[in-house]
């Protein structure tokens, strides 16, 4: 209890003056702080690719703050952790390229210089629009393995061309007004090696459903 104490700035003489009612209480909102810290802290691990058992991890959490042996110490945690990570990221990182030589063998499909593929499920009829240029369309976002991060919802919005990543900006460059396309952007054509918003993790490809409506 003196290390709870110590964190939360309390002193022995505040504990001597509380009441039963009010250790209880504080003793509630310490758990409930640490508690979504460690909710937090699983999350974002969780995010990276690893997978957490539960069952396991609970109860070598109580094993820990009884102070027991754990199997562990900090240092060898935080180095097999560590490890662990880069390892599935470098699992992930090979699905991206599996994924990415699977669509390159798509048919209809335009391979850019950059890597950038383009698959017409709809010829337009239209011009192609310009940097300077804004377009109207209808998108829908996924990562390689099917999970949606961003759509229109079916509601056309309008982006300026050149205010995209670049792997963006290239395949609206190369698609015509009216015309349906997928594009495939490689990761080093998005985002790179940067996680964003817990919801794209680095270095993906994305995958996106494009209808041009209008370019404006």
């Amino acid at each position: 209890m003196t290390c709870l104490a110590i964190a939360f700035g309390i002193g022995y003489a505040g504990a001597q003056t509380m009441t039963n009612a009010e250790i209880d209480s504080l003793s509630r909102a310490a758990a409930t702080i640490m508690a979504d810290q460690i909710n937090k802290s699983v999350a974002s691990l969780e995010g990276t690719g690893v997978a957490v058992n539960d069952s396991v991890f609970n109860a070598t959490l109580l094993q820990g703050l009884q102070g027991k042996d754990t199997g562990f110490n900090t240092m060898r945690a935080g180095e097999y952790i560590n490890g662990m990570v880069q390892r599935m990221h470098a699992v992930y990182v090979n699905q991206q390229k599996e994924f990415l030589g699977k669509m390159a063998a798509t048919a209809n499909v335009n391979k850019l210089p950059s890597g950038v593929l383009i698959i017409t499920e709809k010829e337009g009829a239209g011009p192609k629009p310009t940097r300077e240029e804004s377009v109207k369309i209808n998108y829908v976002g996924r990562l390689s393995n099917g999970t949606e991060f961003d759509s229109t919802k079916g509601e056309p919005i309008v982006l300026k061309v050149s205010d995209l990543v670049p792997g963006f900006t290239e395949g609206l460059l190369n698609m015509q007004a009216g015309g349906k396309y997928r594009l495939i952007i490689p990761a080093d054509q998005a985002y790179g090696s940067r996680e964003v918003g817990g919801v794209i993790p680095a270095d993906s490809a994305l995958d996106f459903s494009i209808e041009i409506d209008s370019i404006q």
